[in-house]
């Protein structure tokens, strides 16, 4: 042992001693990551390389399929420490990779692309399903595969009548799975069977549907089977109608589509693998279909569909006017093929209408208006009864559109803030509830009378006419850069309090008031806004602490979320990640815990009690210079009722006023109870609700302008009702997030 550290310590000292010369040119070039991994369907990677000059990044020939984000061609210069990002194509092939070279001066790095490809596991079945004339014959379905017949096993599995075989010779030729067909002497039934192609790694399944002599095939456009229906109401189709569209939503991913509630304590996630959006194929309307039971291996995203719809439901509802087909089975698909991804329509959220439902749009140039936390700011012990979280998202023009998003989607808290800047938002327009922000206490007391049990009744909470919902973290294309902001934040209370310097101290005890945490000032408590609760007579209520539960994460659905010591936590005034007082002894539920006191708050939420009608939260605050703002005056806030139980005021409505003393209407909305561990309600919300509401063109250039938050009536929850009770004075209001914006 001796021996091998004398030997080491003479070696450093060798090196120790060489001396470099002083015209030696030492060249610093290195990726971070040297390997980027990306799934077969593409997309953008990226890592940082450091250098300390000039440098050049070369895609070789060979690799085609590689580009760069920033420029054409294959060679790139670049200089410094920068992000290198490149597009990649996708893969509907084998697995590849391949090597960019990075040069500069003689010294030259790596940086190794691996992509999946579609043919991961060696089968991709193109032809989902496929129809048959009555008469029979050979029939086949497109296949992409680099097997051998040997390879696959077949099944095949017939619906009407398990006795009668009438596909035989199932067999792979070419680019096909070929069958034969025996003809259909029946003169009145249709017949459906499933092949099933089984190998090594996985099963693929074709639908085939074979119709009988006589049947008339009506095909049929969206505009033209909605027109069956003239009223709201439901309607059996009795005819063979075809119906052709393109699915835009993606039946088997997370945040493809909605999550139900089967009771409070029985969340279905699986009803989104049972929901397609089928739209028309010039893309100006779609319809909802919903299967009997999960779809995802039988119809997948872009695929073009044909639905037999004899025999299903066609419903129609109106506010807004919506259309679906509902209690499909499998064998309703006649034929479903693979196809290529559809470009989204563009369109304002204010010229939306109930005819875009169902359909792939693009909204352009929108924000997300809230500065804090994740996509699901909730506790995530009570996920049995909130399944989504429907974000705000704004446009130049003031107009908003919830962005739904799942809480078994990955990226709902997975550790990183929302992006602050501007940019586009991909989705499918749907038409969804959430009982937890909304409720129909009239609705559920008719249902109660008609016999329902009272845990198992949801759907209730009509909330907004429409809504989007991404299928991936980057159709959510909005800059991370707040310079790059689409509108103005005036000012802004995100945070109550600090240990340190990384949260701004703005909280005033003596006078119980909350100063803005944006713009940044040295000294918060001398800014001219400031926030704070208020009774009619004009004396302060003191305000008081609660948990707020906009935690980062990285969160995990069916995990936990990481300590502080491994995870983000609460940021600071620059938007930095910072760690104040989140950690637990046990597993965090999204939690950011309220201190003893102010000074140890560092993000939680700020709490009122002792409500009535003569009690609001006010914010005073000057517009001064504003006259030539473009677009509206939007206030945007959190608000959570009670955790220790309901009783805290239902409904509420915001106002504004010029001088304090005349107020004008802003809006109105409603606040939940939390969600109650002992009596769990599917109209309880297990987090923060935000708001948002645009304030009269009056409030442009006004030295002096008020908001208030004041509830409208004494009306209250109660453990077994909505609205069954009266507020309590013992009972809590929160804030946890509250800002002014302006378009610029």
């Amino acid at each position: 042992m001796r021996k091998i550290i004398c030997i080491i310590a003479f070696a450093l000292a060798v090196l120790c001693c060489t001396r470099v010369s002083d015209d030696t040119t030492i060249y610093e070039l290195g990726p971070v990551s040297s390997e980027l991994v990306i799934g077969y369907e593409g997309g953008e990677c990226s890592t940082e390389v450091l250098s300390n000059g000039d440098f050049t990044v070369t895609i070789p020939e060979e690799a085609d399929w590689i580009h760069f984000k920033a420029s054409a061609g294959s060679v790139l210069s670049l200089s410094g420490d920068v992000t290198l990002s490149f597009t990649v194509d996708i893969n509907r092939g084998v697995p590849r990779k391949a090597s960019v070279a990075l040069l500069r001066g003689n010294n030259q790095a790596f940086i190794t692309v691996s992509q999946d490809g579609i043919l991961q596991g060696g089968f991709e079945l193109l032809q989902q399903g496929v129809s048959v004339d009555y008469g029979g014959g050979e029939c086949g379905v497109r296949v992409n595969t680099l097997m051998k017949d040997d390879d696959l096993s077949y099944n095949v599995s017939y619906e009407e009548d398990a006795e009668l075989s009438w596909i035989g010779n199932v067999r792979l030729e070419g680019n096909f799975i070929r069958f034969s067909v025996a003809a259909n002497l029946s003169a009145t039934m249709v017949r459906h069977a499933r092949i099933e192609m089984l190998y090594d790694g996985g099963k693929a399944v074709a639908l085939v549907t074979q119709f009988c002599q006589g049947t008339e095939i009506i095909p049929v456009s969206m505009s033209g089977l909605k027109a069956l229906m003239d009223h709201e109401g439901s309607l059996v189709l009795d005819r063979h109608y075809i119906l052709e569209g393109v699915v835009v939503n993606d039946p088997s991913g997370l945040n493809g589509g909605e999550n139900r509630i089967i009771s409070v304590d029985i969340p279905d996630m699986a009803y989104k693998s049972r929901i397609v959006s089928l739209q028309s194929m010039d893309g100006k309307e779609g319809i909802k279909v919903e299967f009997r039971e999960s779809c995802s291996g039988i119809i997948h995203r872009w695929s073009r569909i044909s639905i037999d719809t004899r025999g299903l439901r066609l419903v129609r509802e109106d506010n807004p006017m919506r259309y679906s087909l509902e209690d499909v089975p499998q064998s309703a698909v006649i034929s479903s093929e693979a196809g290529m991804e559809f470009a989204p329509r563009d369109v304002e959220i204010g010229d939306i209408s109930a005819s875009d439902l169902y359909t792939f749009v693009r909204l352009p140039e929108v924000e997300i208006p809230v500065r804090k936390g994740p996509y699901m700011p909730i506790d995530i012990r009570y996920i049995s009864v909130m399944t989504a979280y429907p974000m705000i998202l704004r446009d130049a023009a003031g107009n908003q559109i919830p962005m739904m998003v799942n809480v078994d989607c990955p990226w709902s808290r997975d550790g990183k803030v929302m992006p602050r800047g501007r940019g586009s938002v991909t989705g499918v327009l749907v038409h969804e509830t959430c009982d937890n922000f909304e409720w129909n206490a009239a609705r559920e007391e008719e249902l109660k009378a008609a016999g329902a049990m009272p845990d198992y009744i949801s759907s209730l909470g009509e909330f907004s006419s429409w809504q989007i919902r991404p299928m991936e973290k980057r159709d959510v294309a909005v800059t991370d850069s707040f310079e790059q902001r689409l509108s103005e934040v005036l000012y802004e209370w995100a945070y109550c309090d600090s240990l340190g310097v990384n949260l701004v101290k703005n909280y005033n005890p003596k006078s119980d008031e909350l100063f803005p945490t944006y713009p940044l000032s040295e000294n918060p408590l001398a800014l001219d806004a400031k926030l704070y609760c208020v009774k009619s007579t004009g004396a302060k209520v003191k305000m008081g602490l609660c948990n707020d539960f906009t935690h980062l994460g990285p969160y995990t659905y069916g995990g936990v979320i990481s300590t502080p010591a491994n995870g983000n936590g609460v940021e600071d005034a620059l938007g930095r990640s910072a760690h104040w007082r989140v950690y637990s002894s046990v597993p965090t539920i999204g939690v950011i815990y309220s201190g003893s006191d102010w000074s140890q708050s560092n993000g939680a939420a700020w709490t009122a009690s002792g409500w009535s009608t003569g009690q609001w939260w006010c914010a005073e605050f000057s517009t001064d210079g504003l006259s030539d703002a473009k677009g509206p005056v939007s206030v945007v806030f959190g608000t959570m009722n009670a955790i220790t139980g309901p009783g805290a005021p239902r409904h509420w409505k915001a106002e504004f006023s010029a001088d304090g003393k005349t107020w004008l209407p802003a809006g109105t909305y409603t606040v939940p109870d939390f969600v109650r561990a002992a009596s769990k309600k599917a109209y309880q919300l297990p987090g923060t609700k935000y708001v948002m509401f645009n304030l009269p063109e009056s409030v442009k250039d006004t030295p002096k302008a008020y908001i208030r938050l004041v509830p409208a009536s004494t009306v209250a929850g109660t453990d077994s009702s909505y609205e069954g009770g009266t507020v309590s004075s013992s009972r809590y209001n929160a804030l946890n997030y509250f800002s002014i914006r302006y378009s610029r």
